[in-house]
């Protein structure tokens, strides 16, 4: 179907993601926005398709 999306919630450590709520509320940027930004910052999916958990070693 055209025009459907998915919607994922990657793993983020939960200390990392209130800095990241804390930053875009000091700038005025929306969450969604600066999760958005950090994930393109830290890196692409892995090989198997899967995104990388941020702030966590990968094991």
């Amino acid at each position: 179907m055209p025009g459907t999306t998915k919607k994922f919630t990657p793993e983020i450590d939960a200390e990392l993601y209130e800095e990241f709520v804390a930053v875009a509320k000091q700038n005025r940027q929306s969450q969604r926005q600066v999760l958005e930004q950090a994930l393109e910052f830290y890196g692409p999916p892995r090989s198997d398709g899967r995104v990388s958990a941020i702030g966590r070693s990968q094991s």
